[in-house]
């Protein structure tokens, strides 16, 4: 074999060495970017189940007005039904998302004493009043600011394609 074949033969060997290696590159960055994909698709489904469930709860707290006593505990049993269907969907570990459930249970257990209390309903109305507002606002903005940061971070990992644990 000539110098000339030597040389058309290692440029067809590195020309097919290079084209296995841009396959195999292709390949993973596709398996990468399917990943990536579908763990923020879900992560997008989760924050509208969340939202939905959030919703929900504080509409069924403004509504302690017009709850009928002696139906009470079916009222309590549905908030602590949303109370735990909310826990379900948020980290135990992280900070605030124990801070968003803190005011949901502290919430309910106001509620639930509003109900139980013998006290002059219209000196309590007032107070379980307050109490309702201030719960809404804060859960409210709790909610506004967790699902923004989440938000944020599933945008920064769809852009670098990188997951964050």
């Amino acid at each position: 074999m000539g110098a000339r074949e030597w040389v058309t033969s290692i440029s067809i060997l590195v020309t097919l060495i290079i084209g296995l290696l841009s396959i195999g590159l292709t390949l993973k960055n596709n398996n990468k970017n399917r990943f990536v994909n579908a763990v923020t698709t879900e992560r997008v489904k989760w924050m509208n189940k969340l939202k939905e469930l959030l919703s929900d709860y504080l509409t069924d707290i403004s509504k302690v007005y017009t709850i009928n006593p002696q139906k009470s505990s079916e009222y309590i049993n549905k908030l602590a039904h949303s109370q735990n269907k909310i826990k379900l969907e948020l980290n135990y570990k992280d900070e605030k998302d124990k801070e968003i459930l803190k005011y949901i249970h502290e919430t309910n257990m106001e509620i639930s004493s509003y109900f139980s209390s013998e006290l002059n309903m219209d000196t309590y109305d007032n107070n379980i009043n307050n109490i309702v507002k201030e719960a809404i606002e804060n859960i409210s903005n709790l909610s506004r600011s967790y699902l923004k940061d989440e938000w944020e971070r599933i945008k920064l990992e769809a852009e670098k394609g990188k997951l964050k644990k």
